[in-house]
């Protein structure tokens, strides 16, 4: 039985939507029941089968580095400060030598949905693809934009801008991706995944998992409040 992959956390931001409502901790550590929200994710990945995971900590890392040195967690957990902020794919770019394997699963610190790893997994693996990304569908993307699909194995065409309040399927701040989409990103500079890395991969190689499951973003005090009370 192939071993589960490695997951890469990105929880390096700066929260500043959020700042008004958590203020003294970076906003993956935001309070929900008397847990960080981050704690919540890891130990969702953890029921999933996920043995190793790598946070890519920026904007207060210290707080999530002291944290999770001082927490027992069934699963190996290593924290990454990056030196300044490097955007996601930068983030991703810098801790990547602490990945195993060929292909990852790299996760948005601000965003929860019941991921279902081992179809996102399945679906990369079945599509030969260079990149896999988890979609959820939403009756209100105004926030988060949509994604422009193509044929009956969700090719990613294209982004759509943000703004539209029309449903559709958005970006859920899951991948799995390739080790080798990272070749070319240079060490130490800012680079995004949607913006720098995922327009240069070839036709067909950039996929969608569509997934079934409710998706919440905590970057805002209303969407916060509203997850801690789901």
């Amino acid at each position: 039985m192939q071993s589960p992959p490695d997951v890469m956390i990105l929880c390096g931001g700066l929260g500043t939507r959020l700042r008004s409502v958590v203020s003294d901790r970076p906003k993956p550590m935001a309070d929900v029941q008397g847990k960080p929200f981050l704690e919540i994710l890891i130990t969702h990945l953890i029921q999933q089968g996920i043995q190793r995971i790598v946070l890519c900590a920026g904007y207060m890392g210290e707080y999530i580095q002291a944290y999770f040195s001082s927490q027992p967690f069934a699963a190996e957990i290593e924290v990454v400060v990056e030196p300044f902020p490097l955007g996601t794919a930068g983030a991703i770019k810098y801790a990547l030598p602490l990945i195993e394997g060929d292909s990852f699963i790299a996760i948005n610190g601000d965003s929860f949905c019941s991921y279902q790893l081992n179809a996102l997994r399945e679906t990369h693996r079945l599509s030969n693809a260079a990149a896999t990304i988890y979609a959820t569908y939403v009756s209100d993307a105004t926030r988060f934009g949509t994604l422009e699909l193509a044929g009956e194995e969700s090719i990613v065409k294209a982004f759509k801008e943000k703004g539209s309040s029309a449903a559709g399927w958005v970006n859920a701040g899951a991948y799995m991706l390739n080790k080798e989409l990272f070749d070319g990103v240079p060490c130490f500079e800012v680079c995004s995944l949607e913006q720098d890395v995922f327009p240069n991969i070839a036709a067909g190689q950039l996929m969608a998992y569509l997934g079934q499951e409710p998706f919440i973003d905590i970057g805002t005090p209303d969407d916060y409040h509203r997850f801690k009370q789901h």
